[in-house]
């Protein structure tokens, strides 16, 4: 792996973890707040809730106050009671109840068809005797009850908190309650609120995330980009001493052969005409300059050979070593009066001259 990679991975790994354990943090806290939130607008809610059982109890007591308190406890009396007690209700399930204390049904606006019948041995579906638990808690002094009955706008058995009180004079027990689906929807809805709460906090994490990752690439492809360009130009840069230092190179050899090689030529060219005047004259000693001349361009070979060496041809650059040696062969061909041909075979390239 590189080295660019191990960096990014550096960069980009934590970060990750960090905001996966921020995100897993957050979700702890938030469900462990919704958990207690939800728990006290429960109780909130329960206490408010039977606070006002009890007031729209008192509010049914003070109603049948002046007849209960009158004295009067004929038939008439009562009716007339049971009449003002039907007419208040609050809601499509608000209504008060009445059962006398030995559990027959006296009134019960949502469902008539209960008056008139005993209910005490009736249980609800977890078997709990129903009327007697209510008789009980309204012979005590009243207070709170939580029971099942059917609930009339759904005719589905619900559970129900009861808020009861006796009418001793009377033989009555006179109550109303709150049905607790209600209390559950409300709940539910709360619950569906922290849960979208959460939701959106983890979309904004998410979000946060991505940006972060994001910027951390777009800066390293800067970078990157940076970097290559720094390469290009230092390349150039490089390139450009290369040809500077093969130029100078040139230069220094071509001073090299004006002033070592051109000579050894120049003193092989007078020996040659010195030693073609004494063919025509003394042809016996013609080969003294002669013998200097080969030495002296034996030198001179020798010389070339090894400027040579240090020499890289410009040509061989441009065109490569078969295009360069076909070139060379050429220019010698046409500069010696000579024919050439020059052919390249095989997987390396290889030149002959003929």
């Amino acid at each position: 792996m590189r080295l660019k990679s191990k960096i990014v991975l550096l960069a980009v790994v934590p970060l990750l973890a960090s905001i996966v354990l921020i995100a897993l943090a957050v979700r702890h806290q938030e469900r462990a707040l919704a958990a207690r939130e939800r728990e006290l607008v429960e109780s909130a809610y329960m206490s408010s809730k039977r606070t006002e059982l009890r007031h729209y109890v008192e509010l049914a007591r003070s109603t049948i106050a002046p007849l209960y308190d009158s004295g009067d406890d004929s038939e008439t009396t009562r009716q007339a009671a049971m009449k003002l007690l039907a007419s208040l209700d609050y809601g499509t399930d608000g209504y008060f109840f009445l059962y006398d204390l030995q559990g027959r049904s006296l009134m019960h606006p949502r469902q008539p068809e209960l008056v008139g019948n005993d209910l005490w041995e009736l249980r609800d579906e977890a078997g709990h005797p129903t009327i007697q638990q209510l008789i009980a808690k309204a012979s005590e002094g009243g207070g709170f009850i939580d029971y099942l009955w059917r609930k009339p706008s759904t005719r589905q058995t619900t559970p129900k908190l009861g808020y009861v009180i006796a009418l001793p004079r009377w033989n009555w027990m006179l109550g109303t309650g709150l049905y607790l689906d209600d209390v559950q929807a409300t709940m539910a809805q709360l619950d569906h609120q922290v849960a979208a709460n959460i939701e959106t906090t983890f979309l904004w994490i998410a979000g946060i995330a991505l940006s972060g990752i994001a910027l951390i690439t777009v800066c390293g492809l800067a970078l990157n980009l940076s970097e290559h360009k720094e390469a290009d130009a230092k390349l150039r840069q490089l390139a450009q001493q290369v040809v500077q230092s093969q130029e100078s190179e040139r230069a220094h050899l071509s001073r090299e052969l004006h002033d070592g090689t051109s000579q050894t030529l120049v003193s092989i060219k007078l020996l040659i005409e010195s030693a073609i005047e004494q063919i025509e004259r003394e042809p016996a000693q013609a080969a003294v300059p002669l013998e200097r001349a080969a030495v002296r361009l034996a030198d001179a070979l020798t010389e070339v050979r090894r400027i040579s060496h240090r020499l890289r041809p410009a040509m061989l650059d441009v065109l490569g070593l078969p295009a360069a040696l076909e070139h060379l062969a050429g220019s010698s061909a046409t500069t010696a009066g000579w024919r050439s041909r020059c052919a390249c075979a095989g997987r390396r390239s290889s030149c002959r001259t003929t």
